[in-house]
């Protein structure tokens, strides 16, 4: 084979890779940013509960947050309590410090992927070049024994 049709099937399998990569770098992106999203509205709605709460318990001298929360247990709806505004706050650090070695991650693959790649090249197109010399070794040959036998 080529060596260019070598180097273009190296830079096309490189090519595929960096895109598979990037899809599922972007599409984790995006699910981290609906994450973010979320987590901001419900942080949003406990700060609408607690200010409803604090004009209820300026109005009637009772807050009513355990009464509407039993009511609402009671339709059925529940609550794990997994995102209260400390939790989420502890969440989000966690990512911003996970972010750069998730990063630090890929950047690794990548490199090792294409350290694999030129070796298994290097190799291929060193046994290329083996064969080839052979192949002139062996033509180098016959011809001085045909110069040999015809003098």
């Amino acid at each position: 084979m080529d060596s260019a049709i070598i180097s273009g099937l190296f830079g096309l399998a490189s090519t595929i890779i960096g895109a598979l990569i990037h899809k599922e770098y972007m599409s984790r992106k995006r699910l981290k940013e609906k994450l973010h999203r979320a987590e901001q509205d419900i942080l949003f709605l406990l700060q609408v509960e607690r200010l409803h709460c604090d004009q209820n318990l300026a109005l009637r001298q009772a807050s009513f947050k355990t009464r509407v929360r039993n009511e609402a247990f009671s339709q059925g709806f529940t609550w794990s309590g997994s995102f209260t505004p400390g939790r989420v706050r502890a969440a989000e650090i966690r990512r911003a410090s996970s972010m750069t070695t998730t990063v630090s991650a890929h950047l690794i693959v990548i490199s090792r992927s294409a350290v694999v790649a030129a070796a298994s090249g290097i190799a291929l197109i060193a046994a290329q070049a083996m064969a080839g010399l052979r192949r002139s070794a062996r033509f180098a040959r016959a011809h001085v024994s045909r110069a040999r036998s015809t003098t």
